[in-house]
Order: structure tokens, then C-alpha cells, then sequence
């Protein structure tokens, strides 16, 4: 195994590998319970510890894997028993790693022995079969959530593990709303009733209901402790398959902090007790408020920071020259920019004048050109009547009539003696 720096792997020692071992087995694996044979017993007289193998009954020795456990002397004084090879029993503990030999065990803290009669004999199966389905897969679980609403419990209501339950989850949070489903947790009909009030709140209820009534957001399924004939309606198939089918978030607390039923395999999460479901379902509303005021301290010291800093740029603005002499600064500012103005305004003026005076002269000469007197100057001339009407044709005037005949040097004035039609030939013969 190589701990990767950068793009070169390098190696790490045992004893570094062996560490990162132990805190990953032993921060995964803090609550065990299993079953299994006893092998390989051991007890140190000196110390009173036990030494001892654990392995699995339901094959093979040859096939059969081997675990190491160790019961520490305080714990093996607390046996009504004395382990022995060959034993069946139920043991709860955690896993370590043994980091002189690099192998890890489990530490047992009780340990209860097991007869090999039909009805432990007929759990083992009804376990493996459902083991087999795939009804304790991890994928298969959901995740209880973090801010529920509201909770199902679904238990006896005249139980010691109803009231204790209920009264740590108004403890942590008093806003959770409760719906109990009363059922009863022992007897050949209880089973029955667990999967029964399971598959209604399943069916009716779900976590997104628009309907508040219509919501629930897990389930508790809960009991006290008691002996493991009290505790066989959780380990009925009807009840496990109820529980695993479930389509809400299934939390278990089922008995004593070392009893372990079929159904709390199945359920989304398996609580020690009663009272430790109360505590994974309902978040601790103290810790919330400890953790808001943490912020509003923290917002509050970084707004005093944001406007010592903002202070601080201002006091640094108003010393400034525009703001400790704010006429000379504008007032300066105003003439320059005056005479920026002016400069640019001469000069568009000379630009436009220059542009009209061009365009004038043009307009003048067309005008020059098409001017009557123009004309008159090459030699033509303008005839009108008495009352001011240009002659343009000979019907325009009548023998005996005066006429007035402008030149480009002066004027006539003259008695039409006679007409002669004629036109444009007329004017040729007579410039012949």
C-alpha cells in the first residue's frame, strides 16, 4: 500500500498502516452483535481475562471462518456461565485491531449462551433465507432524516419504553408531532397487528404529503426489555418482511442495549433501546440554537470588521484635497473644462463656416448662371407690354401697341408697327 504525494508514491510503514487500520475498524465496527461457536477457550488465571475463537455453526470447520475475542477480566466476572469450546452464544462487543500482531478481535462486554433446540435452530434459517433475499442490504435502507415533522410510533400505549420514549423526543425537540399506532409487542397475535399497522402507514402516509395529517416522516417501532420469548414477534418473518417493505424510514429500539431481533436487521436503523431511538430520530434543539447563536456571533464580528475597514476607507477619502478644498477642486476643474470647450467649439465653428461658405459660392454661381440678366448679356433681350405682361408670342401684343424692350444696358421703348408670323424659320431669314 502507497500513501500518494503529488505524481511519486512512497510507502508507509506497518506501524503507520496498521494504525489507519485500527481507527477505521474500530470507528466502523463500535457495536457488534453476533452469533457462533466457541473454539480455542482460554482463561489467563493471573489476569482473568478469557481468550477464545469464535466461528461460524452453520459450516463447515474447514470452511468455517475464525475470529479472535478477548473478554477483559471485568467483564468475564459479570458470566453466569463459564465459556467453554463447543458453546453456542450470543456475543455483543466491538472491534479492535491488535497492533503487536496486526490482527484484529473482538472485545466482548457480555455474552449469553444459546441451546441448539428447534427454535434457535429454526431463527437461524429464517434469518439466512432472509438474509439470501437480500433484505438486510445497506443499499436497501433510507436514510432517516435529519428535521422530521413528524413521528409514528408504533408500540403499546401502556408501555414503560412509550412514555420514556415520547419523553426524551419532547426533551430534544417539542416541535415534532407524535401519531402513536397502538399494537401489542407480545403473543401469538402480535406479529399480526405490527405488520398490519406497518403496511397502513406505509400506504397512507408519506414524507411529501401537501396534507399534514397525511405525513410521516419515520417510524419508531419500539418495546422494553425482556426475555427473548418476549421478544419473538420481531423475529417472525411477517413482522421482518413488514418492516423491510416499508416504504417509510423504519427506526428500531427493541428490548435491552444487548438483545438483537431479526427485525432490527431489517429496519433502516437499529437503536439500542427504546430511549437511544428517541434520541437518533429527534434532533437536539439545544445544540441547534447553541450552533445559530455561534453564527449570529460570528456575523456580528465580521459586520464590526466591515465597518471598522469601511470607516477607515472614508476617513481616508475626507482627507483628500477634493474634500478638504472642495471649491478650488471644482472650480478649476469647471475652468479647464470651460476652456476645453471653448477651443473645441472655435474650432467646429471654422469647420462649419468654411463648410457653408463652400456650398454658398456653388449655389451662387448656379444661380449667376440661370440669372435673366446672365442672358441679357449675351445678347438677348426682354419685351413687355404697358401693364408689365412678358411678350412670348406675337399673340401677345396688337399693331399700334407700345412695348417696352429691356437690354443689357438699358431699355427701349417702342410702337409695334406690324406682326409677321413666322418663328424660328422667320428668325432665320432675318439673320440672313
Amino acid at each position: 500500500m502507497f500513501s500518494v504525494l503529488g505524481e511519486s508514491p512512497e510507502p508507509i510503514s506497518v506501524s503507520e498502516l496498521t494504525s489507519q487500520l485500527r481507527a477505521m475498524i474500530e470507528n466502523h465496527f463500535q457495536q457488534v452483535l453476533l452469533y457462533g461457536e466457541l473454539a480455542n477457550v482460554s482463561i489467563n488465571k493471573a489476569s482473568g481475562h478469557i481468550y477464545l475463537s469464535i466461528k461460524d455453526p452453520e459450516l463447515p470447520a474447514s470452511e468455517s471462518p475464525v475470529l479472535s475475542a478477548v473478554i477483559w477480566r471485568n467483564f468475564a466476572q459479570q458470566l453466569d456461565f463459564v465459556p467453554q469450546n463447543g458453546m453456542y452464544v450470543t456475543c455483543w462487543g466491538s472491534m479492535s485491531v491488535y497492533p503487536q500482531r496486526g490482527n484484529y478481535q473482538l472485545k466482548i462486554i457480555q455474552m449469553q449462551q444459546l441451546g441448539v433446540g428447534g427454535q434457535e435452530q429454526r431463527l437461524r434459517l429464517l434469518e439466512r433465507k432472509l438474509e439470501n433475499e437480500g433484505l438486510f442490504r445497506r443499499e436497501r435502507k433510507k436514510n432517516i432524516p435529519a428535521l422530521p415533522k413528524r413521528v409514528a410510533i408504533v408500540s403499546s400505549r401502556t408501555g414503560a419504553a412509550i412514555r420514556d420514549f415520547i419523553k426524551i423526543l419532547r426533551e430534544r425537540c417539542r416541535r415534532i408531532d407524535i401519531l402513536v399506532v397502538h399494537v401489542s409487542v407480545q403473543g401469538q397475535g402480535a406479529p399480526k397487528e405490527i405488520a398490519a399497522a406497518l403496511d397502513f402507514l406505509s400506504e397512507h402516509f408519506s414524507p411529501n404529503a401537501a396534507d399534514p395529517q397525511k405525513r410521516i416522516d419515520v417510524v419508531a417501532l419500539i418495546r422494553g426489555g425482556g426475555g427473548m420469548e418476549d421478544l419473538q414477534p420481531f423475529n417472525e418473518e411477517l413482522t421482518v418482511r413488514a418492516v423491510a417493505n416499508c416504504r417509510l424510514p423504519v427506526v428500531t429500539g427493541l428490548g435491552h442495549e444487548v438483545d438483537m431481533t431479526i427485525c432490527d436487521r431489517a429496519a433502516d436503523y437499529m437503536a439500542s433501546t427504546p430511549s437511544n431511538a428517541a434520541t437518533v430520530i429527534a434532533p437536539d434543539d439545544n445544540q441547534y440554537i447553541a450552533a445559530i447563536d455561534s453564527l449570529a456571533a460570528r456575523f456580528d464580528s465580521a459586520m464590526s470588521r466591515k465597518l471598522d475597514f469601511t470607516k477607515q476607507q472614508l476617513d481616508a477619502l475626507a482627507n483628500r484635497r477634493p474634500f478638504l478644498e472642495p471649491e478650488d477642486c471644482v472650480l478649476a476643474n469647471r475652468m479647464q473644462n470651460c476652456d476645453m470647450f471653448e477651443s473645441r467649439l472655435q474650432t467646429a465653428a471654422s469647420t462649419v463656416l468654411e463648410r457653408f461658405g463652400s456650398s454658398l459660392n456653388q449655389y451662387a454661381a448656379q444661380l449667376e448662371a440661370l440669372s435673366p440678366l446672365a442672358i441679357l448679356s449675351r445678347g438677348y433681350s426682354l419685351s413687355q407690354t404697358e401693364d408689365g405682361r412678358i411678350v412670348q408670342s406675337i399673340r401677345d401684343v396688337a399693331a399700334g401697341e407700345s412695348i417696352r424692350t429691356v437690354l443689357a444696358d438699358g431699355e427701349i421703348a417702342s410702337v409695334v408697327e406690324t406682326i409677321t408670323p413666322g418663328g424660328k424659320s422667320a428668325l432665320r431669314e432675318t439673320d440672313k
